[in-house]
């Protein structure tokens, strides 16, 4: 090892990619092809998000879209004459229809939900699948004429997939569609199965008799249905008799999975690997299509971003002059004060750095780079005047921000192992400095370089500071372990360590009963470091002699102040005098009991920093998880920014909207990030500069630029991704699969992406190698065409063909208390009701055969004038004006809560309660603090826990609801309660589907295990290993490894993972699901706790006589 060597990083940087690499770019294989179709000796693809024509014998394709958005999920109709595909021409995902051989698209549908299309019903018209009109975002399957007109829908819930019988009445339907689910080999509760039976009497049977997959069911002329299954291992193609019988095996590849298969002209088209395929159903003869795709590569080639979309992190030189900025996995250095040229220091999209800190000497930017495809410690010259240098060779992982020592000479860093090590500059030398329960990420140096103060998680999971000595290689605790303590901050002059600690408990207790919550606990503190020190904010006497810096304030004052205003100008001795560093002496005996707090009220304080006399930090306001004016947040709320003056001791906000600060090393500037960029002010300022000042305190970032090249990005964030699951699956030996040979197989097919969304494909083949759920990724840089939202009524409207009028059939009405969790309709004041006409939209009569939602195209959230009648006729309308939503699934969804809580109700007569939980975070646990107090004295009370969206609040509604009755009390005129508050005394039943997963499993599971009540419906999804998702691709695209595991008490095996949890009572809704309101699973819960109160009310105990307690005489 050559730690000091000089390398040149472009070519390492290179290296990683080189296996991908092929002879030359002539050389490349042509493209990535996905969801082809075949009709009239055709086949149509999608490549690069256009779809493109083939002859079936293969060839040059031709190209038939160029849209800046996405088009895919082709059909070719059964003569192979007209095309039906799903597009973004609007800005959302529609059903369009054109010639095969190309031409104008005609836009089929208008509703805001995505819809994909699915293919052709043997009389001509378009199927699509879309999760429209429904309270739980199932699919549901529809036809629509190509010719235009409005959908029809298929009576089936949830469809994802739908094959007619040649000549018969039958349908093959799947459930549930899991095309993009990152999850190979699931056999979970919610594992694709394939049902057969007639729509005319709502009879299926489930026929695939197989665990795992069965997808894409394609009934034949020759009787057989064609399908997809992983019962031989990867998913092939397969065959069976309709009822399920003589399974046959087509296809038998066992290195990439087949994917998208399409049936017609007697064989089946299908994706493998990144090519298209072909299966004659007649001869069984298999075989890859040649295509050369005659593309421009345009989204391939070099483009400019705007950089300030992609900032992350960024640090501050030692004067604070200059700010080093990472954006979209390149370095920048830029001026803060005035305008200035803004350097490139990194340039090259093969690799990506990340966390840019200064050198103290201003002359280099510390930062984790790639280097062969691995993170290693990089300096880089801050004025790119020599080339870059590596620090050592670290063990390959992923690595928290360095922090440089003041001398220079040392680099503090964290891992993802949760260890903090310390780097030495010179030599390379790395020292393990401590391990922790988490991720080390608070970490910083004396001002004379020998200790470092550090927070650290403790196995009592609560955090603590710790002081290392870099000298003795010694480290020391600093405060007590029974406190959360965090941020360590040193006083410039060594005499104390500040520090924040959740010491301050003040309960809030329950609006509605009696639980409690710890909130506003920190406070800053302070710790003097020598025995013989004394602490600030101490009582003054009369006599207290007048402290040097008061002095000093004096005498200035008496002064001429205009000859000290320009700071600027201090002799060559001051500053050396400024910059002498004295050794600091720490007694560590009795450390942690030379302790006190700041006087200040204590609060949700972070990121504390010290001056010489004044205090840095944040404040973040107390918002709960859903603040009315702000539902569904985009990003975290940021913080105020604010000044203590320890002298003074007084307390000042600077501004507020903060998410992040830094203090220049020299303690003199101080620059803040908010939502509207970096602002820069004096260190220790009281407030934030106003009007003129305001706009000369921003750093002016205006004309930046940011090159990338595309293709070497993809092939660095596909890299990224694999190497993240390696270093942050929870399974050190990744569930038995070979993960570098996983990387050879998916990173060889990087020259081959050609779009941002062949990326996001190819990441999600390569994660489901894993077998695992939660193991996402999305967003990202991806094309797409300019949003145009469809405004809704969220009502059931109904055509009539003889008038061209609608009529509503149903308001939908929920009871948030929140106007867009309601339809518009359902003001009182506009005296809508069912059964009214909707005769004219603006005035503007409606037109025959016209779906009603292309009049409110680009209307969402806009106001629009309605004409309503009782009758479907224009004249004695009248005119309301309401405001459209942009999307309505939760409106119904509310409205379907309410009902099925008045449903259980009248049932019942009045004895049962219900909740349903949307998911285990802020929604569901607002559902349950609103909706149990109010029926908690209930005699029975069903949790409805289908199409949970998981979280992590599980366990508090397990534990509110296992709360065990240890008395019963109230007064003489009434006020009857148990104690503990609210203990439920009566029956529960708790409901399950295959459609929720994560933590709704763990609700399901404590159900079960605390028996609290049956489970009743079909096994869950089976993911519940957890994620947290805080580690972005450079392009912001976002990727998840799956982390949190967890085990049985016992220890005997790892719980939920892959299978699911299975229900007391398996029971399953009828194959039109919800569509005709027939609740089978919620109408055998009411019935069987219905059955259990018939013989025991379980109603609490009336009061027993009070005893008489009258004076007795006591006699001699």
């Amino acid at each position: 090892m050559f730690p000091n060597r000089r390398i040149s990083l472009v070519a390492a940087f290179a290296a990683v990619m080189a296996p991908l690499d092929g002879s030359t770019a002539l050389a490349l294989a042509d493209g990535f092809y996905r969801y082809p179709t075949i009709g009239g000796g055709a086949i149509v693809f999608a490549a690069e998000g256009d779809l493109w024509k083939v002859p079936v014998s293969g060839g040059v394709a031709l190209r038939l879209t160029a849209y800046e958005g996405e088009e895919a999920f082709p059909k070719l109709s059964p003569d192979g004459k007209m095309l039906a595909f799903t597009a973004q021409y609007e800005g959302n995902d529609d059903v369009y229809v054109m010639p095969a051989t190309g031409g104008e698209p005609v836009r089929l549908t208008f509703h805001p939900a995505p819809d994909q299309t699915l293919g052709w019903t043997s009389d001509g018209k378009v199927l699509f699948r879309s999760r429209r009109d429904t309270p739980n975002n199932d699919f549901r399957i529809y036809s629509v004429s190509p010719e235009g007109g409005l959908p029809d829908l298929i009576p089936l819930e949830p469809a994802a997939w739908i094959s007619f019988e040649p000549g018969g009445k039958r349908v093959a339907f799947q459930k549930l569609g899991l095309e993009f689910h990152n999850w190979k080999r699931y056999k979970g509760g919610e594992a694709e199965k394939i049902y057969v039976g007639t729509i005319q009497d709502n009879t299926f049977s489930e026929v695939s008799r197989y665990d795992g997959k069965n997808a894409f069911p394609m009934w034949a002329p020759d009787g057989r249905i064609y399908f997809v299954t992983d019962r031989w291992g990867r998913p092939n193609l397969g065959s069976m008799k309709p009822d399920g019988s003589d399974v046959k095996r087509l296809t038998k590849f066992e290195d990439y999975d087949v994917r998208w298969p399409a049936m017609g002209d007697g064989k089946i088209v299908y994706q493998h690997k990144m090519d298209i395929w072909l299966y004659d159903l007649a001869t069984g003869a298999n075989q890859m299509v040649p295509i050369t795709l005659p593309s421009d590569r345009l989204q391939v080639r070099e483009k400019f971003v705007d950089p300030k979309a992609y900032l992350r992190g960024w640090g501050l030189s030692k004067d604070g002059e200059r700010i080093a900025l990472e954006t979209r996995g390149d370095l920048f250095v830029a001026r803060t004060k005035k305008k200035g040229l803004i350097r490139r220091l990194t340039e090259g999209s093969e690799s990506r750095s990340r966390a840019p800190a200064f050198s103290p000497d201003g002359k280099q930017v510390a930062a984790w780079t790639e280097v062969n495809g691995e993170e290693q410690l990089i300096l880089h010259a801050a004025d790119n005047s020599e080339p870059p240098r590596q620090i050592g060779t670290m063990a390959p992982g992923w690595h928290l921000a360095p922090v440089w020592s003041p001398d220079g000479k040392r680099i503090a860093w964290g891992d993802q192992n949760y260890d903090i090590h310390v780097t030495d500059v010179g030599t390379g030398e790395n020292i393990l400095v401590d391990h922790a329960e988490w991720e080390i990420n608070h970490y910083t140096w004396s001002p004379d370089s020998r200790y470092l103060a550090y927070e650290l998680m403790q196995t009592n999971l609560f955090s603590q500071v710790r002081i290392w000595d870099g000298q003795t290689k010694k480290k020391y605790d600093a405060t007590e372990p029974f406190y959360n303590s965090s941020c360590p901050a040193w006083d410039p002059k060594g005499k104390y360590l500040y520090f924040l600690s959740d010491r301050y408990i003040n309960p809030f207790l329950d609006k509605f009963e009696a639980r409690f919550i710890v909130n506003d606990a920190t406070l800053p503190c302070v710790l003097a470091l020598q025995a013989d020190g004394t602490l600030p904010f101490a009582p003054r006497g009369d006599t207290d002699p007048e402290k040097p810096k008061d002095k000093k304030e004096k005498e200035k004052s008496e002064k001429d102040k205009d000859k000290d205003k320009d700071k600027d100008q201090k002799s060559k001795a001051d500053k050396e005098e400024e910059e002498k560093i004295e050794p600091i002496r720490i007694d560590f005996d009795g450390l942690m009991d030379r302790f006190v707090q700041v006087p200040v009220e204590p609060g949700n304080y972070s990121d504390l920093v010290a001056l010489d006399g004044k205090l840095h930090w944040l404040k973040s306001p107390n918002r709960g998880m859903m603040p009315y004016d702000s539902e569904d947040p985009e990003e975290a709320p940021a913080a105020s920014l604010e000044t203590y003056n320890i002298e003074k001791e007084k307390l000042s906000t600077i501004t507020s909207g903060v998410k992040a600060y830094e203090v220049s090393l020299d303690h003199k500037v101080l620059v803040y990030q908010t939502k509207d960029g970096f602002t820069r002010i004096e260190a220790g300022a009281k407030e934030a500069p106003k009007d003129d000042d305001a706009k000369e305190a921003k750093v002016d970032l205006s004309g930046w630029s940011l090159s990338v090249n595309p293709r070497a990005e993809w092939k660095q964030e596909l890299h990224e991704a694999w190497r993240l699951q390696r270093d942050f699956f929870y399974d050190p030996k990744m569930h038995g699969v070979d993960w570098e040979a996983v990387w050879k197989q998916y990173g060889s097919l990087a020259d081959r992406i050609g779009s941002r969304g062949d990326l996001a494909d190819c990441l999600g083949e390569m994660f489901g190698e894993l077998n695992v759920g939660h193991a996402y990724h999305g967003g990202g840089d991806v094309r797409s065409g300019k949003k145009i939202g469809t405004g809704l009524l969220a009502a059931d409207l109904r055509y009539d063909p003889a008038t061209g009028f609608w009529q509503i059939q149903k308001i939908f009405r929920g009871d948030f208390p929140m106007p867009n969790w309601t339809s518009p309709l359902s003001r009182p004041d506009l005296r809508v009701k069912a059964g009214q006409w909707l005769v004219a939209i603006d005035g503007r009569p409606l037109a025959k055969g016209e779906d009603y939602l292309k009049r409110l195209a680009n209307r969402a959230g806009q106001e629009v004038e309605l004409s309503l009648n009782d009758a479907p006729a224009l004249k004695g309308a009248r005119r309301i004006v309401v405001k459209t939503v942009a999307e309505d699934t939760r409106v119904r969804y509310a409205d379907w809560v309410r009902q099925n809580r008045e449903y259980v109700d009248k049932k019942s007569s009045g004895q049962i309660g219900y909740i349903h939980l949307y998911d285990m975070s802020n929604r569901g646990l607002r559902q349950f603090a609103r909706d149990y107090p109010a029926q908690a004295r209930k005699r029975g009370l069903i949790m409805d826990d289908r199409w949970n969206h998981g979280g992590f609040v599980a366990p508090m509604i397990l534990a509110h609801l296992d709360r065990k009755i240890l008395a019963i009390g109230g007064t003489r005129h009434g006020n009857i309660d148990t104690v503990p508050s609210h203990a439920f005394s009566g029956y529960m039943a708790c409901l399950i589907n295959r459609q929720g997963g994560s933590d709704c499993e763990t609700f399901a599971l404590g159900f079960k295990q605390f028996q609290l009540g049956p489970v009743i419906g079909t096994r869950t999804w089976g993911g519940w290993v957890g994620i947290r998702g805080d580690k972005p691709l450079r392009d912001g695209g976002m990727i998840t490894q799956p982390e949190f595991g967890g085990w049985d008490p016992k220890g005997k095996d790892w719980i939920i993972e892959g299978h699911g949890v299975d229900p007391d009572v398996e029971l399953d809704l009828n194959a039109d699901g919800l569509i005709h309101a027939n609740d089978v699973q919620l109408d055998y819960a009411v019935e069987n706790l219905l059955k259990q109160i018939a013989k025991d009310p379980r109603d609490l105990c009336p009061a027993p006589p009070i005893r008489p307690r009258p004076l007795q005489p006591v006699g001699d």
